[in-house]
């Protein structure tokens, strides 16, 4: 009998099937709930201005300096296809986050895209030097004419953000000033202070964050508009040049508006 009992009892344990792959396999996450994904078409257009103004007046040895210049930027730039993006909101209540992300990337990726622009540089006024030919080489230059003044096309990566509520758009990756160079819109052979102005396009004036409430983004509301503005920019330099009197003063502003055309479900 007693071996009778072990051969049932073996049977019995022979007889439980192995464990599947798929019974002991961690559980994914499961994916957020449609109510808190908001997909959107995005339309992104921008505009400024920026502005260099040059006053300088002086002795260089026995050499007379004066020069008067302004040079100005101005660009216009877009992005209106193939920008899609996704907000997800993680959690709910007051704990709750919001992410913005590229549709199809990961949602802590950052949401960079390329933007193309349309740049205007002008320039006017003179620089002259005076004194005794043989060691001054006199000569009166008028800018305006350099071979990167007029009309060129540009373009830029810029990246959007969602944080605490508000929305931000700026440039991504740090700017890259251009190189001295006799081409430049505005530069002369007499002082260095001339040439392009600072925070024209390849470094705009920042945004400001604008807000953007969770409410809206999940709302029902088919398209809606984000404006966003730069405070006055002013820098103003009171001895670019050593020994010449004057100022070089840069000034610039930044708008934009970014645009969101919600993506229905199917």
């Amino acid at each position: 009998m007693a071996g009778r009992w072990h051969l049932i009892v073996l049977a019995g344990v022979l007889a439980v099937p192995a464990a599947s792959p798929a019974l002991v396999a961690a559980p994914r996450a499961p994916a957020p709930p449609a109510s808190d994904r908001a997909t959107f078409d995005v339309v992104v257009e921008g505009t400024g201005r920026a502005t260099r103004t040059v006053t300088l007046n002086g002795q260089v040895g026995v050499c007379t300096i004066a020069s008067r210049t302004r040079s100005t930027e101005t660009y216009e730039y877009g992005r209106g296809r193939g920008l899609r993006v996704e907000f997800v909101r993680l959690g709910s209540g007051r704990g709750s986050v919001v992410l913005i992300r590229r549709v199809g990337r990961s949602p802590f990726a950052p949401t960079v895209f390329n933007v193309r622009a349309t740049i205007a540089n002008v320039a006017a006024g003179q620089a002259e030097r005076a004194g005794p030919p043989e060691v001054c080489d006199p000569v009166v230059e008028r800018v305006g004419d350099e071979e990167l003044c007029g009309r060129r096309g540009g373009a830029e990566n810029f990246a959007l953000q969602y944080r605490g509520g508000r929305l931000s758009l700026r440039l991504w990756g740090d700017p890259l000033p251009p190189l001295p160079s006799p081409r430049l819109c505005g530069v002369n052979g007499v002082e260095t202070a001339s040439g392009p102005p600072t925070r024209g396009f390849a470094e705009p004036a920042d945004l400001r964050p604008a807000p953007l409430s969770p409410g809206r983004i999940f709302g029902t509301a088919r398209a809606f508009r984000v404006p966003l503005a730069s405070p006055g920019v002013l820098s103003r330099d009171d001895a670019p040049i050593p020994g010449l009197v004057g100022s070089r003063v840069d000034a610039a502003s930044h708008r934009a508006v970014v645009r969101f055309i919600r993506v229905r479900p199917g």
